[in-house]
């Protein structure tokens, strides 16, 4: 039951790059966290060990999916020189957030109970999902692939840099 979700997280971390150039890499990011946090928060209320491993599993289903594509957005809008550094510094985020997460479990399960640490697992994420929503943007790379408006692109990349409105076409090399 504990590996359930690891399991999860490999098969989906395989899956989730050729599904994301169908979809949309901030469409497949929002999905995945969804898929995680609404799991996580339903592994709580889990009634028998079956349903709970289940649901962990499904959580790393989601959670696979959500790390490459962070890691594809992330290198596309950081800047060549620091790109390295700050991918770098993102998967010592995932690894610092799973240490913490730990810490915070032995301090949570005695005060709460188990389920409380699969209910923040599952809240957290929901919340800051609607953040996701509102300010990240699509993969450049991904819609001038799909031939998406150039209107669209430019205001993506406006964010970066004010010259790209002055931009009439984009095209991949």
């Amino acid at each position: 039951m504990l590996s359930a979700a690891l399991f999860g997280l490999a098969v989906s971390a395989l899956l989730s790059g050729p599904m994301s150039d169908k979809l949309g890499r901030r469409a497949m990011l929002l999905f995945s966290v969804l898929v995680f946090s609404v799991t996580c928060l339903a592994s709580s209320f889990s009634a028998n060990l079956s349903q709970l491993t289940v649901l962990r599993f499904i959580t790393g289903l989601g959670l696979g999916a959500t790390m490459p594509n962070a890691v594809t957005m992330m290198s596309e809008f950081c800047p060549d020189n620091r790109r390295a550094t700050l991918i770098n510094l993102m998967f010592c985020g995932f690894a610092l957030g799973a240490a913490f997460g730990g810490f915070l479990a032995v301090w949570m399960i005695p005060h709460f109970g188990w389920c409380s640490v699969l209910m923040l697992g599952g809240v957290a994420p929901l919340v800051l999902s609607v953040l996701l929503v509102t300010t990240m943007p699509e993969s450049v790379r991904y819609m001038v692939a799909k031939s998406k408006p150039v209107e669209k692109i430019r205001v993506t990349l406006a964010r970066i840099s004010h010259d790209a409105m002055n931009a009439g076409a984009f095209f991949m090399t």
